[in-house]
């Protein structure tokens, strides 16, 4: 019963607990956000891959007249 009094009125170590909550918060949040980043800049990519090929011109061929 001490133990369980103790638990409830001390306060020693309870911001490292708060911060321990708060870094697995951001991690949590990180690693959602981060599947979310990866979708979206593969699809930029392959935006911009095909936009680039697109620009894309063959040379004239040298040699080759009328």
């Amino acid at each position: 019963m001490n133990t369980l009094i103790r638990l409830v009125f001390e306060t020693d170590g309870q911001d490292m607990v708060e911060y321990a909550l708060l870094t697995t918060f951001i991690g949590f949040a990180g690693a959602a956000a981060w599947n979310a980043m990866r979708t979206g800049l593969g699809t930029a990519y392959v935006s911009v891959n095909a936009s680039v090929w697109n620009l894309w011109e063959p040379a004239d061929p040298v040699g080759g007249g009328s």
